[in-house]
């Protein structure tokens, strides 16, 4: 072995006869900016063994590399046309001449064997023929176990994100790994919905009779809303063509016919089952930053039990959530809160209140680290009633209502307070024997983050009483049925339902 005189050198190649060393004196074909022209680019020497001179073969500010020789030619790649190509030179002092030209993607790691140069094009090989100047792609095929790209059953326990249940509460909807899965909870097979490899399902909800599954897919490569019926022919049907955007948090009207939603745009819409006709409802012109998509305005929304109408919260230049109540008969819109952040809303089943929960309750303490005061555990749980005439919610005097009346005259003033102690309430539901409601005592709690992360207790206020029982403890989520008869929740990664006005069974 003997070593070469060269001061610095990289990659390069003898001349057939020895005589000649053509080489880069420097390496950068790792590197990954195009277009280079520093002082670290690549020319093109040739060594004369005899003479012990050396001359630039390629004289180019940019790019020229990886010098191939074969018989009287150097083949090089070179970007002089922006585009890394095959150039060839005569090292006698010949023209440069561009031999491929190729646009879109650069050549990479060029390889000479005899007549031919080897080349990785766009994650391709490509082999050049000298002879013909003509190139073709190399088919390449890895023959292997490839156990990663096989079909295999997976354990989606740990993947699960969401849950649901049916409106009779036998069933529960769970959606995990983007699949939707019925299980029942007596006896009976887990079923996958969609059973759609590569497709991404969300936001999962049962129509309260029970006969339809409405859920978001990006089979399309957008969130479109699709409906599945729940037996019989379940092939899901496509209601939107958005394509574009982000859509979520969906809510059955109580009679089946129409989905409301909203978007990354803080816009609620109604979308008609059956016709696919999509209504604006309202858009939020403010939003807070600090929290997720889902979060932000407007996503908190309900319908009435009689269909007509839908009450909301927006976020209004105050920065502060206000209720606002949509008419769907004559798309009017009243506002009917003014002074505090009210979220969570919820129609009573009887038509008389609207209950919400909100921050209202100013409990200051002083920090110890800066002088100021600090408000935790303002959340309260309320309702207002509907018309002067409803009683308080206490008094269980109240008829029920097959047709919603609302009247907004003095309905902020009607407001009542549950009799409950301050504290930090998220994710109210109703029966018609009392609310259910999630609380945490210790934690902070951001004023926009109206559902806290982490596990939370379950609660129940009974409206005859008006005494608080805890259900569960440490729980991520829950949601009733439809008819009231039991609740679905979610416990990390374990899943349980609770008959109500029972104790669970663990």
């Amino acid at each position: 072995m003997e070593q070469l005189i060269f001061h610095e050198a990289a990659s390069g190649t003898y001349s057939p006869d020895g005589k000649h060393f053509a080489y880069n004196k420097t390496f950068r074909e790792t590197r990954t900016w195009k277009r280079y022209k520093g002082g670290r680019a690549q020319e093109i020497y040739l060594y004369d063994f005899a003479t012990n001179e050396e001359k630039n073969l390629s004289n180019f500010e940019g790019t020229d590399r990886i010098p191939m020789w074969s018989g009287d030619k150097v083949y090089f790649s070179s970007d002089r046309d922006r585009v890394l190509n095959i150039y060839s030179v005569d090292p006698s002092g010949g023209e440069i001449e561009q031999i491929t030209s190729h646009t879109e993607y650069d050549i990479r790691r060029p390889s000479i064997g005899g007549n031919k140069i080897v080349y990785e094009l766009g994650g391709k090989l490509m082999v050049l023929n000298l002879e013909n100047r003509q190139t073709e792609q190399v088919n390449v095929q890895i023959l292997a176990d490839a156990p990663e790209l096989r079909p295999y059953f997976k354990d989606v326990k740990g993947n699960l994100t969401e849950i649901g249940s049916s409106p009779d509460g036998e069933t529960a909807l769970l959606v995990a790994r983007g699949e939707i899965f019925t299980v029942p909870l007596k006896e009976g097979t887990t079923e996958n919905h969609t059973n759609s490899s590569g497709i991404h399902e969300k936001g999962a909800v049962w129509s309260p009779d029970g006969k339809k599954i409405a859920f978001f897919s990006d089979k399309t490569g957008e969130y479109e809303i699709y409906v599945a019926n729940t037996t019989g022919d379940r092939k899901a049907v496509q209601l939107t063509t958005h394509a574009d955007g982000y859509r979520h948090t969906l809510r059955w009207s109580p009679d089946n016919k129409k989905l409301a939603y909203t978007d990354q745009t803080l816009t609620l819409y109604i979308l008609d089952i059956e016709t696919k006709k999509i209504t604006r409802v309202d858009k939020s012109e403010f939003e807070n930053i600090d929290v997720s998509i889902h979060l932000k305005p407007i996503y908190d929304y309900n319908w009435s039990p009689d269909n007509r109408f839908i009450a909301y919260t927006k976020m209004t230049g105050d920065m502060v959530y206000k209720i606002f109540i949509y008419s769907v008969g004559d798309k009017s819109i009243k506002q009917v809160s003014t002074h505090f952040n009210d979220f969570n809303l919820v129609f009573s089943n009887d038509g008389n209140y609207l209950f919400f929960l909100s921050n209202r309750r100013f409990n200051p303490t002083f920090c110890d680290f800066e002088w100021e005061m600090v408000y935790k555990d303002m959340a309260g749980v309320y309702c207002a009633a509907l018309r002067k005439d409803v009683p308080s919610i206490h008094s269980g005097d109240a008829e029920k209502n097959a047709r919603v009346r609302i009247e907004y005259d003095g309905l902020e003033n009607r407001v009542e307070a549950l009799k409950l102690e301050p504290g930090n309430y998220r994710n109210l539901a109703l029966t018609e024997k009392g609310a259910f409601y999630m609380n945490r005592e210790d934690g902070d709690f951001n004023r926009f983050e109206f559902r806290v992360p982490g596990t939370m207790d379950l609660y129940h206020y009974s409206f005859k009483d008006g005494e608080e029982e805890s259900i569960l403890e440490s729980i991520n989520s829950y949601q009733l049925s439809a008819d009231g008869s039991r609740l679905i929740y979610k416990k990390g990664n374990e899943v349980g339902s609770v008959e109500l006005y029972s104790k669970p069974e663990f």
